[in-house]
């Protein structure tokens, strides 16, 4: 029923006559226009609109009074607020193991109760909701919310904990609970600066876009589902009503099934029953960008009948956020700080059409960022041709009719045919690729409809079907075919399926060379990424075979000076730098590829990963603030990239903080490390090696630096969110070993060897033989402690021998390995013992190679030789060689783990004994006493070291 008529029918019932058609047209028209307008301007708009026609001005002035209250499409359809019912569970009942405390929220389709753990195995608050009662027939959407949960971890979205069944058969689902306010009452109570409203708004759309790259729409996007926790962090909530993508979906892979929603925030396709897709997200995010900007909704639809308030969505552009804030005297945010860019942005999200909406969330908050960084936003760029293309739809007749004219002028162009031609096919191309990708989601095979149900269909399965169609589809059409073989591909590299990204691209590569030619773009970009495929994989013949096949290709064809080039040589330094075999070539292969970059495409992740090469490359040679300096500018690049990743900065991030390790700056380090551990838990999410791998590196610097509480509490949390059964990296197997070479370091070695075990059998299935030197050295020297001497010898006598085949004489890892292995020999032989003169042997080599350099090794090398000499009654050249080895020790800048400290000062305590000043030896071992007491395990051989050497120097000090 419309407005117009129901309006009517109230009227006859009373007893008066219908409304004439002009007299209800004039009242619509005045009361949307009111609507539109701030409450402190309507007043004096409805006095000069309605001039003295008091009675247009009482029925106006009731429905602004009315327009507030709840619509029917607030609520879900079994909701009933005539009397609000009691709660179905009292205070203290149990729902497994949660006990209820109270109510607080009920919604169409849930009673919410804040509930806590009952039992006693840890203290908990959450929120737990219930199915109503009234609700049976929303079953459905329940079961669908809690697995919609289920695939959501991410910090910005409440966490689901629990779920189960209650005693009269109601489904429950416990979920985190965020104590705070509505995103929009924070801001206004604090009185939010647009800085922190932007801030707060990205978090928004990182959240948004999580859910968007797991295939989940909210539908629902508003304040009152977004708080703003006490730590000034949001959280994303209800997901009662959102959608999976990925389940059998309607045409355009929307969703046209009708939920319930917010009508203020809703979307034109909410309204009118079209196809619902993450374009209708992006829509409410506006709607709240908006809000947070002005205090204000852009049109309010909540309380008008379900056609007006269509009609309001669809006749009326919302105004700009800056024409607002003129007309406000409280504006929280100056006009003039919106004019613009602001106004762009917001005018984006809000199109009538979806498709003219931003495309993605990220693509959304890249504009914020650009905004922020004072750059140019892509809002404005698309703003004049919307502009535009809409004045055509208005006044297409007359534009018909000039452009015939212009037509008639041109007849004589030939060129005018030709392009027009070319468009077409351009334009038929782009129908054609968005067909194919909407195909993908409709579940539309029978042959997977058969063997499952549509819901539980996954969107790789979809996808492998929609592969398989391209040739059989597009087989006449080889340019198409083409460009969707690429776009398939890029998907299933995304997706980490090699095998199939593989296949998909040799295709791809045969098609563009039979179609284009052999030096097309196409054709030579795809055999790079072959060869820097084979590169990952560490196969570097293959590598090279297709390097040199690409080099004739882009030399026959002219292509030196270009992107592609530059590529080349991108893919030609990872070649180089994973053999080690070429110093000279790596350099120069990097050095072409910076300069290309530098000239052709200064802000590109490509620059920014050659960049981060050179600082690598700069680090292995120990010239660590040339390579900070690098590391530096390469994240600079990839933070301005047009297509910025935060998943690439994430990892930039942490090259940069390791670089700052080196260089002795802790505290850089620590920041850097921070902000590599959130940008990875936005982008990745906590479950992915990225992260773990990027708070394993955190938590042993810290560790090494003697903060072993801090370095636990970061390691606990990581243990907690490693999946069992990560196979695809070995991503967990490294954080596990580095969490067990903190294990052996302060102590705990026979909880440290099993986990670096498994850690060196992974990296040997593996073939990966660089870092398994790495874990076989950790292991053998762990085996050492453990008193396992024979495992110990194999491993570290290995470590070094392929340790000296494989690396760079330069290179720091030899020092390293050699002063272990001298250790050991040390550790386990007598005067006059073979390995006794071997171990000297060793730490002479060390020095020798670590001339001139501020290594460890060095202060290392020097205190084993200072027990040699013990051992041999040279007194004066002990006390030289342990005085060399604490003032090396003071010189060394970078990181290093500080329990060489008071192994280093109890060496210097036993040469002070042997020399007969005991006073000195107790006051250096009480020293090394009260460090190893610090930062190692009360279990730790180090202390029952050092306080033998404490006793032993008392006594001595006693007799004297």
């Amino acid at each position: 029923m419309s407005a117009n008529s129901a309006h009517n029918q109230c009227l006859i019932a009373s007893g008066d006559a219908p409304v004439p058609s002009e007299r209800w047209n004039r009242l619509e028209q005045v009361f949307a226009e009111a609507l539109a307008l701030p409450t402190a301007a309507r007043s004096e708009y409805l006095e000069r609109a309605c001039g003295g026609d008091h009675d247009l001005r009482s029925e106006i002035d009731g429905l602004l009074r009315s327009h507030a209250a709840p619509g029917v499409l607030d609520n879900a359809p079994n909701a009933s607020d005539a009397v609000a019912p009691l709660p179905s569970l009292a205070a203290g009942a149990c729902l497994g193991p949660w006990r209820i405390d109270k109510l607080i929220g009920r919604g169409g389709m849930g009673e919410v109760y804040l509930a806590a753990r009952a039992d006693a195995a840890f203290e908990q608050r959450a929120a737990l909701k219930l199915l109503r009662y009234e609700a049976a027939g929303e079953m459905h959407r329940f079961h669908a919310e809690r697995r919609i949960l289920a695939k959501l971890e991410h910090p910005r979205i409440a966490r689901l904990l629990d779920g189960g069944m209650a005693a009269d058969g109601r489904p429950y689902t416990v979920m985190e609970y965020v104590e705070g306010q509505s995103l929009t009452e924070y801001c206004r109570e604090r009185r939010s600066a647009l800085t922190e409203r932007l801030a707060l708004f990205t978090q928004v759309c990182d959240a948004v876009a999580f859910a968007h790259r797991n295939l989940v729409i909210h539908r629902d996007l508003k304040p009152d589902n977004i708080v703003v926790n006490t730590q000034g962090e949001i959280k994303l909530l209800d997901f009662g009503i959102a959608k999976l993508l990925d389940a059998a979906a309607a045409p355009h892979t929307g969703d046209v099934t009708v939920a319930p929603f917010t009508p203020d925030y809703a979307a034109p396709e909410q309204l009118t029953g079209l196809a619902v897709t993450t374009a209708t997200d992006i829509y409410a995010l506006g709607v709240l960008l908006f809000e947070l900007l002005t205090d204000e909704r852009p049109l309010r639809t909540r309380g008008l009948p379900s056609t007006h308030a269509m009609k309001l969505l669809l006749d009326r552009d919302a105004p700009p956020p800056s024409r607002l804030a003129q007309g406000k005297s409280d504006a929280p945010v100056p006009a003039r700080l919106l004019l613009g860019d602001l106004d762009a942005i917001v005018a984006k999200c809000l199109r009538k059409e979806a498709t003219h909406r931003y495309e993605t969330v990220n693509a959304l908050r890249l504009d914020v960022a650009r905004h922020q960084r004072n750059e140019p936003v892509l809002a404005r760029e698309g703003a004049r041709l919307y502009v535009f293309g809409r004045l055509l739809r208005r006044y297409r007749w007359a534009v018909a009719g000039v452009a015939a004219l212009i037509v008639t002028l041109a007849a004589g162009l030939a060129g005018t045919t030709w392009q027009t031609q070319r468009a077409n096919v351009q334009a038929a191309r782009a129908t054609a690729t968005k067909d194919f990708l909407l195909s993908v989601f409709r579940a539309s095979d029978p042959r997977i409809a058969a063997d499952k149900p549509r819901s539980q269909i996954t969107a790789k399965e979809l996808l492998d079907v929609a592969a398989a169609r391209i040739e059989k589809d597009f087989g006449g059409q080889p340019e198409l075919q083409i460009e969707l073989l690429g776009l398939t591909s890029d998907i299933y590299e995304e997706l980490t399926d090699d095998t199939r990204y593989a296949s998909l691209q040799k295709r791809r590569i045969e098609l563009a060379r039979a179609h284009y030619g052999p030096t097309h773009p196409i054709v030579i970009e795809g055999l790079l990424k072959e060869g820097e495929a084979a590169t990952y994989r560490q196969d570097y013949a293959k590598a090279n075979q297709l390097l040199g096949e690409i080099d004739a290709l882009l030399r026959t064809s002219v292509q030196d000076h270009s992107l592609l080039r530059a590529d080349w040589w991108r893919v030609k330094a990872r070649a180089l730098g994973a053999s080690g075999n070429d110093n000279a070539g790596l350099h120069n292969a990097l050095e072409q590829a910076s300069v290309l970059y530098a000239e052709l495409s200064p802000r590109s992740n490509k620059y920014a990963s050659v960049l981060n090469m050179v600082a690598r490359y700069h680090t292995d040679r120990g010239e660590h603030v040339l390579a900070g300096q690098i590391s530096e500018q390469a994240l600079a690049v990839a933070e301005a990239a047009p297509d910025r990743d935060d998943a690439l900065i994430a990892g930039y991030l942490n090259n940069l903080a390791r670089k700052q390790e080196k260089l002795g700056d802790f505290v850089a380090a620590d920041k850097s490390y921070e902000r590599a551990e959130d940008m990875a838990r936005k982008t990745y999410g906590e479950h992915h090696a990225t992260y773990w791998v990027i708070r394993a590196y955190h938590a042993r610097m810290l560790h090494r630096r003697g903060e072993r509480e801090r370095a636990h509490a970061l390691f606990d949390q990581m243990l907690k969110v490693i999946s069992p059964d990560w196979k695809a990296t070995t991503g967990k197997e490294w954080a596990y070993g580095a969490y067990a070479d903190c294990l052996a370091a302060e102590g705990r070695v026979r909880d440290a060897i099993p986990l670096l075990e498994a850690t060196y059998l992974s990296y040997t299935k593996r073939d990966l033989s660089g870092d398994l030197q790495v874990w076989r050295g950790a292991l053998g020297d762990a085996y050492a402690r453990a008193g396992r001497t024979d495992e110990a010898r194999t491993m570290l006598k290995t470590a070094l021998d392929e340790t000296l085949a494989a690396e760079r004489p330069d290179s720091d890892k030899v020092p390293h390995v050699r002063e272990r292995w001298a250790h050991f020999l040390l550790d386990h032989s007598r005067p006059g013992d073979a390995d006794f003169t071997a171990a000297e042997s060793e730490f002479r080599k060390v020095l020798e190679k670590a001339a001139g350099h501020l290594y460890l090794e060095t202060a290392l090398a020097h205190a084993g030789l200072a027990r040699i000499a013990t051992a041999r009654d040279d007194i004066p050249g002990a006390l030289g060689e342990s005085r060399l080895a604490l003032a090396a020790l003071e010189r060394v800048q970078g990181l290093y783990d500080v329990r060489v400290q008071p192994q280093l000062w109890l060496v210097h305590s036993a040469v002070l004994l042997k020399s007969g000043d005991a006073a000195g030896a107790r006051q250096w071992s009480e020293k090394a006493l009260e460090a190893s007491r610090r930062y190692d395990d009360p279990s730790s051989s180090a202390i029952v070291d050092a306080e033998g050497a404490v006793r032993l120097a008392t006594v001595a000090s006693g007799r004297q």
